[in-house]
């Protein structure tokens, strides 16, 4: 197999939430068979020690040259280095495998791999008309006012838009009980006077019928009296003219 031989310089431990299935974890000094640099971050390598094939960062793995240097020589320059790397490492953090450019090829060329499906996240489609449906499920709905709806509402909102409108003040008027109350009080006033006015009409009437039946029965009287008055030649003049003469004169 070809490929150029590195060792880890550091432990690394793959983060199952956001790193592939196909990145490899290790300790440090594990060597590795790098078969292609797919870019300065992520590369394929395969694990001398059990022959594993996937993805491993970069700048975790250093080429192993052997020990030129004897081990205990310039410990603080190798230490100091360390620490670089290691600040570098944290501020650049390991991004997530589906930057690897490998990922990104096209089918067909070098170094393109083909991704695992992921059966946890379901079609950007799919999932998006489940968003719709799912927000037109929970739609606030306004709910109806029966009080608002009602024409006494209605009008007496309309009243009262219309006196702020004129600057009138509804407190400075009557109460609608004691309108209805005085409205009551003159119809029982006007009821009542009408009354009166026909019994007075009625009684004046009856008066009217009386003075006359009176008035008749004193000129009956009247003439009866003045019959009786009459001397005997005036009453035999009557009786040749036939004119009626009382039984007693006859």
């Amino acid at each position: 197999m070809g490929g150029e031989l590195y060792r880890a310089k550091f432990d690394y431990v793959k983060e199952i939430e956001t790193d592939r299935p196909d990145v490899l974890s290790f300790r440090q000094g594990d060597r590795f068979i790098v078969t292609q640099k797919n870019d300065d971050k992520w590369w394929t390598a395969v694990a001398a020690k059990d022959k594993l094939v996937g993805y491993v960062p970069a700048a975790y793995l250093e080429r192993d040259i052997g020990k030129l240097i004897p081990e205990n020589s310039n410990k603080e320059r190798a230490r100091h280095r360390s620490m670089e790397e290691l600040s570098r490492i944290d501020s650049h953090r390991i991004p997530k495998v589906g930057g690897s450019p490998a990922l990104s090829r096209s089918p067909g060329s070098p170094g393109y791999m083909t991704p695992d499906e992921d059966y946890d996240h379901e079609p950007r489609c799919e999932q998006e008309e489940y968003e719709e449906e799912e927000h037109r499920l929970i739609a606030p709905k306004k709910l109806p006012n029966p009080v608002k709806d009602s024409k006494n509402h209605q009008q007496l909102h309309r009243e009262l838009t219309q006196n702020k409108r004129l600057g009138i003040n509804p407190l400075h008027k009557k109460p609608e009980l004691q309108k209805k109350w005085e409205e009551r009080n003159r119809t029982k006033d006007s009821e009542k006077f009408r009354e009166q006015q026909e019994t007075n009409i009625t009684l004046q009437q009856e008066f009217l019928m009386e003075t006359q039946k009176r008035r008749e029965r004193q000129e009956a009287q009247s003439k009866e009296e003045s019959k009786e008055d009459k001397p005997e030649f005036m009453r035999v003049s009557l009786k040749s003219t036939g004119r009626p003469v009382t039984p007693e004169h006859s």
